[in-house]
């Protein structure tokens, strides 16, 4: 079925947490599913 492919989710303590273990799966997109805050402080992190 459809969730056959579907990666597994990982739940981490923060936004850094997250982004490491991206590093781990890095020939695949990652998802930011949260707040607004979340999505802007991921996307504050990577620019840095």
């Amino acid at each position: 079925g459809a969730l056959a492919h579907s990666p597994g989710i990982k739940y981490v303590n923060s936004a850094e947490d997250a982004l490491e273990v991206s590093l781990d799966y890095r020939e695949q997109p990652v998802v930011v599913a949260g707040s607004i805050y979340l999505v802007g402080l991921v996307l504050q992190i990577l620019e840095n």
